[in-house]
């Protein structure tokens, strides 16, 4: 088992661990809001691994052991107005966008050598693999977005309940296992049903 490793640049931490034969066909996997790298089901990266791919599962910006933004505590109602200005095409302000978390998964690969990846996201994972395909369409082998959007809101809104469980990442002081088995029981996505049970059973 790989241990967590830190890619540190003018103060900022991100994390991640790799795992397999660094020569291998890589796939980097991207987790959803708040939640750590460790989210993924062991048994998909051990699939992954055993088909001759190395897996490289980072932590976003604000969750895990990659740094957290302390100078803008993010609420739950801060979140709800994001998605409401998004639907009405009014611009959102933030701490740092979508290209930034691209670009740090660009600086990842540049540190590990990797001149292409397969790129898997789930949820706003899906959303930085988008727009780093977008941005870095050289590296990205391929693009796999699970349960996830383009932020357009013509091609269709998620589903409330799910969306209002994620906007409350982290605000009752729930473990993040906790809060993912909240969030996958609304979600019911094919990972996420399964990670559930996997956090239950312990």
């Amino acid at each position: 088992m790989s241990e967590t490793e830190i890619l540190e640049r003018q103060g900022f931490r991100y994390a991640y661990r790799r795992r397999g034969d660094e020569d291998a066909p890589a796939v980097v996997l991207l987790m959803g809001l708040g939640l750590p790298k460790e989210a993924w089901p062991e048994t998909l990266v051990s699939g992954l691994l055993a088909e001759g791919f190395q897996v490289i599962t980072p932590d976003n910006r604000d969750a895990g052991e990659s740094t957290h933004m302390t100078s803008w505590q993010v609420s739950g109602r801060d979140v709800f107005e994001a998605i409401a200005k998004t639907m009405i095409g009014r611009p959102v302000v933030g701490e740092y966008a979508l290209e930034d978390m691209a670009l740090d998964l660009e600086r990842l690969l540049d540190r590990l050598s990797i001149r292409r990846a397969h790129v898997v996201g789930i949820s706003m994972g899906g959303m930085i693999a988008q727009v780093f395909a977008a941005q870095c369409p050289n590296r990205a082998a391929t693009l796999t977005s699970i349960s996830s959007a383009v932020g357009n809101p013509r091609t269709g809104f998620g589903n409330l309940r799910a969306i209002a469980a994620v906007a409350m990442t982290g605000s009752d002081g729930n473990s993040a296992a906790q809060h993912y088995t909240h969030t996958a029981h609304i979600g019911r996505t094919p990972i996420s049903s399964f990670r559930s049970r996997a956090y239950r059973s312990g």
